[in-house]
């Protein structure tokens, strides 16, 4: 399960990485060298073809100057925030049983409560922000999954140039985001933002031969881009969501040596070779 969701974070919050692009506005200027520049909360549950396999919190803090992030539940329990990559503090998914999942449903989620933030600079300078619940509340509305229709689970052989399909999002649902990654390392090959109503992507530069996960995310978008200050009257942008997310594994086709170079030569010779056997052949009829 660990595994699951760090390479499904690999590209750490998706919300953040393709919706918000929140880094684009600049927050405001502090005093201090410490500069927040977004709070994003996400959370809802996870499925790997099709099969439910948790709840998931997604806390991410974005800005410079840095030194550490500690999330604090209203329950009292907090965990400490890694910075991956720099300049942006999220749960650390590798450690197995990850404090941000393995939730088993919705209402322990919402028993985490409040969330506060309390941030330390690299000159020592303190700051906080308190996310109250009904901010980052999930709600209860959704229902619906991400179902796959293409490529199906585990399925060999996929073109280099494939068209994925699901099928039509709920009417909650107020984005998509599709995603290919390589399955042993996480790492993206493609992604795209799309619009609530699509069914069909199309990514590019898949590579051949290789053991992939199409992954489709559903959002709905309980704040987004919302200008807020903390404590210290240090402006930022907060965003909030539900995500669904569902992946399925696949392996492309090997790739195809292009016509060219030595091979086109023996191609190309053999054909010479065969033509003179049928002209031999004819003379001696």
């Amino acid at each position: 399960m660990s595994a699951l969701r760090k390479n499904r974070k690999h590209h750490r919050h998706p919300l953040s990485h393709t919706v918000a692009i929140l880094m684009l506005l600049a927050a405001a200027p502090s005093a201090a060298q410490m500069n927040i520049d977004s709070i994003t909360i996400t959370s809802g549950p996870a499925y790997a073809s099709g099969f439910f396999t948790d709840y998931f919190l997604d806390p991410e803090v974005k800005g410079t100057g840095i030194a550490s992030v500690r999330l604090t539940r209203q329950n009292g329990a907090f965990v400490d925030l890694v910075e991956d990559p720099p300049g942006t503090w999220a749960c650390d998914e590798v450690i197995a049983s990850g404090p941000c999942e393995n939730f088993p449903s919705l209402n322990a989620v919402r028993t985490l409560g409040n969330l506060t933030f309390t941030l330390t600079g690299t000159l020592a300078e303190s700051d906080s922000v308190t996310i109250p619940f009904a901010d980052w509340d999930p709600g209860t509305g959704q229902s619906g999954i991400p179902t796959i229709t293409a490529p199906t689970s585990g399925q060999t052989g996929v073109s280099l140039t494939p068209t994925f399909t699901w099928d039509a999002a709920p009417a909650w649902v107020g984005a998509i985001l599709a995603e290919v990654q390589i399955a042993a390392t996480g790492d993206e090959v493609d992604s795209a933002l799309l619009p609530e109503t699509d069914t069909s992507w199309q990514p590019t530069g898949l590579p051949g031969g290789t053991s992939q996960e199409f992954r489709l995310s559903f959002f709905d978008l309980i704040f987004f881009d919302d200008p807020r200050s903390s404590t210290q009257m240090d402006a930022y942008l907060f965003s909030s969501a539900f995500e669904v997310f569902n992946f399925v594994p696949f392996q492309t086709l090997a790739n195809v040596p292009a016509f060219g170079g030595v091979g086109a030569t023996l191609l190309v010779a053999g054909l010479i070779a065969s033509g003179r056997a049928a002209l031999r052949r004819r003379e001696r009829t």
